[in-house]
């Protein structure tokens, strides 16, 4: 029976649980420096991993102060058990996932990161490895050069070439992030390695996997906002009538928004387009009506979603509101 006067328990964003999570994961930084099984080892990798991904408050602060990124890359190591590989990773990428300051706590890991995109890593951890990068372009234009410095731009863009799709998928969001810029060298460099606009155009051809084509999708947006010669490569190509094939097959706006900002970037900086997107104009502006009609028109970010677009692919300016009432 339940003691009816014993104190509720706190909950997981409050102060004493965050207090209770920080010293956990300075105990099991202790137990990982400790000596003990390799299977033991493990089983703490795995809890510090729960603990830094679970919370809704995870010590991530308290876990690098406490040196677990150095530790972790001691257990990223090359010759290690993938099930701990895989379990190092996930932990650095959950420490990525805080605050940016954190991230760049992150450094000292990036160089085996890298390395473990290559092929002598097993999938699983090399798709970890790529997430984990990923999570570190997305923080800024300083940490994309410090990537890119350090070679991993050629490495993902290996990975986007594979025939696995959540390998493709996860490498092609982690390069979506790299490139993004405000330097164009990413982007220039990307589209001048062999097979990349190849491994695009079979991704978008995957009809049945609409989170991988998002992902690429998302790599022609920056690809053809940041490089002249890759915007003269893809509309040569057949990107523009997949893109423009997904938006009409698709209702789904996270795919829907990479799509359209990819035909509004080709539109305005190559005529050649022109012509392929106002043959099935009407067709697409009935589709853009359709989508937008449930939301309101004081929703101002969708009203400029839906304005810039007709601008982007038909050069004139339509009304929100006089499209849909």
């Amino acid at each position: 029976m339940a003691d009816d006067n014993a104190s509720p328990s706190p909950s997981s964003d409050s102060p004493l649980q965050h207090h209770r999570d920080a010293v956990k994961s300075s105990v099991l930084l202790a137990a990982l420096r400790g000596k003990g099984s390799q299977k033991k080892k493990i089983e703490v990798l795995r809890a510090l991993r729960r603990l830094l991904s679970q919370s809704k408050v995870p010590p991530v602060d308290a876990a690098i102060k406490a040196g677990a990124v150095p530790l972790l890359v001691q257990y990223l190591s090359f010759g290690s058990p993938d099930e701990q590989l895989l379990e190092a990773a996930s932990c650095l990428t959950n420490i990525v996932a805080g605050e940016p300051e954190e991230t760049k706590s992150l450094l000292p890991a990036l160089p085996l990161l890298i390395a473990h995109l290559g092929e002598k890593s097993s999938v699983l951890v090399t798709e970890q490895c790529a997430w984990a990068i990923g999570n570190v372009a997305g923080e800024g234009a300083e940490l994309r050069s410090k990537l890119l410095a350090q070679g991993a731009l050629r490495p993902l863009t290996h990975l986007m070439l594979s025939n696995k799709d959540s390998t493709a998928r996860t490498s092609a969001w982690a390069l979506s992030n790299l490139i993004k810029g405000p330097d164009p060298k990413a982007a220039i460099e990307l589209i001048s390695i062999d097979g990349v606009l190849n491994a695009i155009i079979r991704n978008l051809e995957k009809a049945y996997d609409e989170e991988l084509a998002t992902e690429v999708a998302w790599v022609v947006v920056y690809l053809s906002a940041l490089s002249e010669r890759a915007i003269s490569l893809i509309v040569r190509s057949s990107v523009p009538q997949l893109l423009i094939g997904r938006l009409l097959s698709s209702n789904n706006l996270q795919l829907l928004i990479p799509v359209l900002r990819g035909l509004g970037n080709l539109v305005a900086s190559d005529g050649y387009m022109v012509d392929s997107v106002l043959i099935v104009g009407n067709i697409i502006t009935g589709k853009l009506m359709i989508l937008f009609r449930p939301y309101h028109v004081c929703d101002d970010w969708m009203m400029s979603i839906y304005e810039l677009t007709v601008y982007c692919l038909f050069g004139e300016y339509f009304s929100f509101a006089n499209c849909l009432y």
